[in-house]
């Protein structure tokens, strides 16, 4: 019995926090990814310039590059989670 204690515990980060792979470092990456990376409260920053050029940085440091479909995009509703920390959004 104490061998499943942790489970729904697991079970709950799970649900909270999709596993989604990391791009690397500097990477280009399509919207679409960046918006499964917010989704899975990985995003800890966000730097928007005018021309839509987007710079996220993740929570494990590493910054990756996008462009938005529409300036100011990256703060819509629904893109970032509220289950998710804040993240810092510097727009230019």
């Amino acid at each position: 019995m104490t061998r499943f204690a942790l489970l729904p515990a697991v079970l709950t980060i799970a649900a909270c926090a999709p596993l989604v792979p990391l791009p690397p470092e500097g990477s280009d990456i399509p919207w679409p990814d960046a918006v499964q990376l917010f989704q899975a409260c990985q995003v800890e920053s966000v730097y928007q310039a005018h021309d839509r050029t987007v710079s996220l940085t993740l929570t494990d440091g590493r910054m990756v590059h996008t462009i938005t479909p529409r300036l100011d995009d990256a703060v819509r509703e629904g893109v970032m989670p509220p289950r998710c920390d804040d993240v810092a959004v510097i727009m230019e």
